[in-house]
Order: structure tokens, then sequence, then C-alpha cells
């Protein structure tokens, strides 16, 4: 099965989870706000790559969180 970039609402669910607000998610991952909202509404799929990403720094970054 390959991997596929994650669904938005999977995004919006992390995000909000963590207490991070969209400028926030988006300076963890070095895009800008407005491409995190793209990959929130779904205007944008976000990579995979990115998404791993993510998920690592939210892990080995808990003061960030």
């Amino acid at each position: 099965m390959k991997p596929v970039a994650p669904p938005p609402a999977e995004i919006r669910e992390s995000r909000s989870q963590a207490g991070l607000s969209q400028e926030a998610s988006a300076a963890l991952v070095y895009v800008s706000r407005q491409a995190w909202q793209k990959y929130e509404s779904g205007a944008t799929a976000m990579k995979l790559g990115l998404w791993e990403l993510y998920r690592l720094c939210r892990r080995v970054r808990p003061d960030i969180v």
C-alpha cells in the first residue's frame, strides 16, 4: 500500500490537539501560514514528507507544543 498525504481533517485535528495556531504549525515546518491554511482547507495536498516532519517536530520539540 502506497503512503498518501494526510486528509485536511487530520491536519486540522493534529494542530488543534497540539494547541498550536496555523502560524505556529507553519513555522514549525518552514512554510507560510497561507500554505498551512491551504493544507487544512484541502486546496493543496500536503506532501507526505512535510507531514512526517511536522509529526516528528511535535515529538522532538515538546517545548513548542
